[in-house]
């Protein structure tokens, strides 16, 4: 194992809903202080690889990617 320190990562089932950091995303705002912290509650649709789900994002969320990272 590569951290010692780092725990297990939980697995989530499709229909759980998790939040997304939303700090390296721009949600049109001109500022970085007034940029979202989280965005969610979004639904799992599946586990697609080993640390990585597939959500169903509103399509007016163009810039999202519906696949994320569990990290």
């Amino acid at each position: 194992m590569f951290n010692k320190k780092k725990g297990n990562e939980k697995e989530f089932a499709a229909g759980e809903l998790v939040w997304i950091d939303g700090s390296q995303y721009n949600n049109g705002q001109l500022t970085k202080k007034l940029l979202f912290k989280r965005a969610g509650t979004f639904p799992v649709v599946q586990k697609v690889g080993e640390a990585a789900y597939e959500l169903k994002i509103p399509k007016m969320w163009k810039n999202l990617h519906p696949i994320i990272n569990e990290s």
